[in-house]
């Protein structure tokens, strides 16, 4: 809720109480909300296009196909996102591992058989991504 502010927050704590919420139009405790900022004519929000035009410019790819859905989730801090990339060429998974692991400010978890991927919970407060690949 951090991206919300202290509203948000506020309305995170208070729901846990029973209280009503003053920043969202919906409770956001124990709830899921696909809105952030207001919806588009397109039917996306300002933030997805938001998250769809950065991505261009950091890729520096104006043409670049990606789409986006962003939905609040009640948790203090963190931001979560699930990516799906396609490439050009054929590649080996393992490789993209490799590169995943030895990229700085990377940190790869992923031992499903042992429950180890990141979550909100285990990544609040530290400023690294964390990375679980499929």
């Amino acid at each position: 809720m951090s991206g919300a502010g202290i509203a948000g927050v506020h309305d995170l704590e208070n729901g846990e109480k029973g209280t009503p919420p003053t920043n969202f139009i919906i409770p956001i405790y124990s709830n899921c909300i696909p809105h952030i900022d207001s919806f588009l004519d397109t039917g996306y929000t300002k933030e997805e296009m938001k998250t769809i035009n950065e991505t261009r410019k950091i890729m520096k790819r104006p043409d670049l196909k990606v789409t986006a859905t962003t939905v609040r989730v009640p948790v203090f801090n963190c931001h979560s996102e699930a990516i799906n990339i396609e490439f050009e060429n054929d590649f080996e998974i393992k490789d993209i591992r490799n590169l995943l692991s030895s990229s700085p400010g990377i940190i790869v978890q992923d031992d499903i058989s042992n429950n180890i991927y990141p979550t909100a919970h285990n990544v609040n407060g530290k400023d690294e991504v964390y990375v679980r690949k499929n």
